[in-house]
This record gives structure tokens, sequence and C-alpha cells, in this order.
């Protein structure tokens, strides 16, 4: 069975991955399992550019790996910056514009 490290600790997302990938004789790995990793800082301009960097970030351990990003897009902002990163969302004064949106 072949390793594939999912460059995420988020443990649900880890989960999801195991689903799709297990059936196809995949050992689904997470960053959890690599003590003292430094985060990689998102400084991309979409999900797709810090998707590549998380995975470019970790290729030294050797792995294949697949770089994952999500994030929210609201449709409000009409295309302007659709790409919003959760920290942002998350300071004042976008966490009441936040708030509006969750409430919508």
């Amino acid at each position: 069975m072949e390793k594939i490290l999912i460059a995420s600790y988020n443990h649900d997302k880890i989960r999801e991955y195991h689903q799709l990938l297990e059936p196809l004789n995949y050992e689904v790995c997470s960053l959890d399992q690599f003590p003292g990793l430094t985060d990689v800082q998102e400084t991309g301009n979409s999900f797709e550019e810090n998707a590549l960097l998380k995975a470019q970030a970790y290729a030294h351990l050797g792995l294949l790996t697949i770089g994952d990003d999500s994030g929210l897009e609201v449709a409000a902002l009409n295309g302007l910056q659709a790409y919003i990163h959760a920290v942002f969302l998350m300071k004042p004064p976008m966490k009441r514009i936040t708030a509006c949106c969750l409430r919508k």
C-alpha cells in the first residue's frame, strides 16, 4: 500500500481523504504524524496557490503529497476578491461581516 500525505492537520479533512483513497490502495498520512513541522504561510492569492504551497513545503518528506486549501467564497462580493482567508474573517470589522454572511 502506497503512502500519501495530506498536507493538513484537519482531522475531518483527513477522514474524508481516507474514505476516498483507501479503496484505491493508499495509506493516508497527515501532518500530525510528522512532529516538528512548521506551518506553511498561506500567501497565495487563490485556493489553488495555497494548496500548491503546502504540497511543495512538505515534499521533502518523500511522500506523494496533496495540498488542500478550502476557504470561503462569498457570492455577494460580485467577483471582487472572492478568496477570503478564514483568519481574516475573524478580525474586526470583518467579524461583523462574517456574522452577517452566516445569518443569510
